[in-house]
């Protein structure tokens, strides 16, 4: 797309007013001063396109990550699909040597971008320093689940504990799981209507919070 700029300068410029003006201007018919007038300018700017996903991504608000852990944690955050604020530094293209140099204390992104890198170092593609604190996994409604045979995946290239989070389109923090592991904990228990293959509980968390707790529906089908 092109933007034409046009820029008309109003009124003349008197060599009195001006300078540094060269000796070449002409003098004015209507004074004895001599003067200059500049031509009409045209700018023209080249904008380029942007599609409609990354507009959309650009306008979104900033997220601030919210972890299990206390104190400071140094955590990469892989491929989101919102933007980060604060909490954790992105890599929308992580490499094992770009994770080595950051040396993270945590890990944090959607399922299928730790799986993908959970995959290369079980096999041995890539190699990382043990985490201190454990991996935040990031699921939401329309994004894939974190299944066990993840959790198991998980474990074995990162030997931490997974903790799950379900956020929204935007980000936005719906529900998640603390060091029980027992199910999420509901932000608003409004927000189980938007999470697909979820259902509440009335059993209190080991954890011994009071908030709303969902299970997978499965799992509650399967404990009865």
């Amino acid at each position: 797309m092109r933007v034409a700029v046009r820029c008309r300068l109003p009124g003349t410029f008197r060599q009195g007013n001006v300078a540094g003006l060269p000796a070449l201007v002409g003098p004015h018919k209507h004074s004895r001063r001599r003067s200059l007038r500049l031509p009409r300018v045209v700018i023209r700017l080249r904008i380029p396109k942007v599609g409609f996903r990354a507009r959309d991504w650009l306008q979104r608000r900033p997220v601030s990550l919210v972890t299990p852990w206390e104190g400071n944690v140094r955590m990469a955050v892989l491929k989101p699909w919102f933007r980060v604020g604060s909490g954790g530094r992105v890599f929308m293209e992580p490499t094992a040597a770009a994770l080595r140099r950051f040396a993270p204390g945590a890990l944090a992104g959607p399922v299928p971008a730790l799986r993908e890198l959970a995959r290369m170092v079980v096999d041995g593609e890539a190699a990382l320093a043990p985490l201190e604190f454990g991996v935040l996994a990031f699921t939401g409604p329309s994004q894939e689940p974190l299944t066990a045979a993840d959790r198991e995946l998980f474990w074995r290239a990162f030997q931490a504990p997974i903790f799950e989070q379900c956020r929204g389109p935007h980000g936005e923090l719906l529900a998640y799981e603390c060091e029980a592991h027992e199910g999420l904990h509901l932000v608003r228990e409004s927000a189980i209507a938007r999470m697909r293959g979820w259902v509440l509980v009335d059993s209190s968390c080991p954890c011994g919070t009071s908030t709303p707790r969902a299970l997978r529906a499965q799992a509650r089908f399967a404990a009865g």
